[in-house]
């Protein structure tokens, strides 16, 4: 990994990497910090952790505007579901022996 006088030796970089590919997205934030913060390159993290230079810069610009509070970020709410219509189309479809969520688009195609 190609770096500009990093701080984090040779097998630390490995270990985080390794932890960023594997870890959930706030780890990966965080890795991903740690490692710009190191001196590594944006492109060098980008390309080991393997994702966009552009989510890479991102995170960087997020954490320099308000810091690693950020880094739990929820993402779109949930919509409620009913349950009783959610019984009644997953019934439905196991009689026409097809998967739910084709029967849900077919009702959703239909209005």
């Amino acid at each position: 990994m190609e770096s500009k006088q990093s701080n984090i030796e040779a097998d630390q970089l490995k270990q985080l990497v390794a932890l960023a590919k594997t870890g959930d997205i706030q780890h990966r934030r965080l890795i991903v910090i740690t490692l710009w913060t190191a001196g590594l390159s944006v492109t060098a993290i980008a390309r080991e952790i393997g994702v966009s230079r552009g989510f890479i810069y991102k995170w960087i610009n997020r954490n320099k505007t308000t810091g690693l509070k950020t880094l739990p970020r929820s993402g779109r709410p949930k919509k409620p579901v009913n349950k009783a219509f959610e019984n009644s189309v997953n019934e439905a479809a196991k009689e026409q022996g097809v998967h739910p969520t084709t029967l849900y688009r077919a009702l959703k195609s239909h209005g």
